[in-house]
Protein backbone atom coordinates (compact mmCIF):
# COMPACT_ATOMS: atom_id res chain seq x y z
CA UNK A 1 0.00 0.00 0.00
CA UNK A 2 1.37 3.41 -0.90
CA UNK A 3 2.28 6.05 1.63
CA UNK A 4 -0.61 8.22 0.39
CA UNK A 5 -3.09 5.40 1.05
CA UNK A 6 -1.83 4.99 4.65
CA UNK A 7 -2.11 8.73 5.30
CA UNK A 8 -5.61 8.81 3.81
CA UNK A 9 -6.65 5.82 5.94
CA UNK A 10 -5.29 7.44 9.11
CA UNK A 11 -7.16 10.68 8.41
CA UNK A 12 -10.39 8.84 7.60
CA UNK A 13 -10.20 6.85 10.85
CA UNK A 14 -9.54 9.96 12.93
CA UNK A 15 -12.50 11.76 11.35
CA UNK A 16 -14.75 8.78 12.04
CA UNK A 17 -13.72 8.75 15.71
CA UNK A 18 -14.27 12.51 15.99
CA UNK A 19 -17.74 12.23 14.47
CA UNK A 20 -18.68 9.43 16.86
CA UNK A 21 -17.50 11.47 19.83
CA UNK A 22 -20.03 14.24 19.05
CA UNK A 23 -23.12 12.02 19.08
CA UNK A 24 -24.44 10.68 22.41
CA UNK A 25 -24.65 6.90 22.70
CA UNK A 26 -26.53 4.65 25.11
CA UNK A 27 -24.91 2.98 28.11
CA UNK A 28 -25.68 -0.36 26.44
CA UNK A 29 -23.34 0.62 23.59
CA UNK A 30 -20.37 1.21 25.93
CA UNK A 31 -19.76 -2.55 26.17
CA UNK A 32 -19.33 -2.81 22.41
CA UNK A 33 -17.31 0.40 22.03
CA UNK A 34 -13.62 0.07 21.31
CA UNK A 35 -11.33 0.58 24.31
CA UNK A 36 -9.97 4.11 24.28
CA UNK A 37 -12.75 5.43 22.08
CA UNK A 38 -14.32 8.78 22.91
CA UNK A 39 -17.97 8.65 23.95
CA UNK A 40 -20.73 11.00 25.05
CA UNK A 41 -23.48 9.76 27.35
CA UNK A 42 -26.62 11.47 28.64
CA UNK A 43 -28.30 10.31 31.82
CA UNK A 44 -27.95 10.45 35.59
CA UNK A 45 -25.19 9.97 38.15
CA UNK A 46 -27.17 7.83 40.58
CA UNK A 47 -24.69 6.52 43.14
CA UNK A 48 -21.23 7.23 44.57
CA UNK A 49 -19.27 3.98 44.63
CA UNK A 50 -15.93 5.07 46.12
CA UNK A 51 -13.24 7.70 45.63
CA UNK A 52 -13.74 9.12 42.10
CA UNK A 53 -16.02 6.29 40.92
CA UNK A 54 -19.76 6.67 40.41
CA UNK A 55 -22.63 4.71 38.86
CA UNK A 56 -24.05 6.39 35.75
CA UNK A 57 -27.43 5.32 34.39
CA UNK A 58 -29.67 5.92 31.39
CA UNK A 59 -32.73 4.11 30.02
CA UNK A 60 -30.61 1.22 28.69
CA UNK A 61 -28.56 0.37 31.79
CA UNK A 62 -25.73 1.53 33.99
CA UNK A 63 -21.96 1.85 33.82
CA UNK A 64 -19.23 2.85 36.23
CA UNK A 65 -17.63 6.22 35.57
CA UNK A 66 -14.47 7.82 36.88
CA UNK A 67 -15.23 11.47 37.67
CA UNK A 68 -12.35 13.41 39.18
CA UNK A 69 -12.98 16.51 41.26
CA UNK A 70 -11.15 18.59 38.65
CA UNK A 71 -13.88 17.61 36.15
CA UNK A 72 -16.87 18.17 38.42
CA UNK A 73 -15.55 21.54 39.60
CA UNK A 74 -17.33 21.23 42.92
CA UNK A 75 -20.68 20.47 41.26
CA UNK A 76 -22.49 17.53 42.81
CA UNK A 77 -25.38 16.56 40.53
CA UNK A 78 -27.95 14.43 42.31
CA UNK A 79 -29.69 11.34 40.97
CA UNK A 80 -32.50 13.51 39.53
CA UNK A 81 -30.18 15.86 37.63
CA UNK A 82 -29.74 14.98 33.95
CA UNK A 83 -26.13 15.32 32.79
CA UNK A 84 -24.02 14.85 29.68
CA UNK A 85 -20.60 13.30 30.15
CA UNK A 86 -17.77 13.04 27.64
CA UNK A 87 -14.88 10.68 28.12
CA UNK A 88 -13.01 7.58 27.03
CA UNK A 89 -13.95 3.91 27.37
CA UNK A 90 -11.49 2.12 29.65
CA UNK A 91 -11.23 -1.39 31.07
CA UNK A 92 -11.06 -2.08 34.79
CA UNK A 93 -10.52 -5.37 36.63
CA UNK A 94 -14.07 -6.56 36.19
CA UNK A 95 -15.77 -4.38 33.58
CA UNK A 96 -15.51 -1.38 31.32
CA UNK A 97 -15.93 2.13 32.63
CA UNK A 98 -15.88 5.66 31.25
CA UNK A 99 -13.11 8.02 32.31
CA UNK A 100 -14.93 11.37 32.27
CA UNK A 101 -13.19 14.40 30.79
CA UNK A 102 -16.18 16.77 30.70
CA UNK A 103 -19.42 17.10 32.66
CA UNK A 104 -22.36 19.26 31.57
CA UNK A 105 -25.52 19.67 33.63
CA UNK A 106 -28.57 19.58 31.32
CA UNK A 107 -31.36 20.56 33.73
Amino acid sequence: MSRFAWVFLAIALSLTTAATARTPIDVAQVNSARLGSAVILEGYIVHHIRDDYYKFQDDTGSVRIELGSWVSGGRNPGPNTRVRISGDVERGWSARYVSVERLTILN
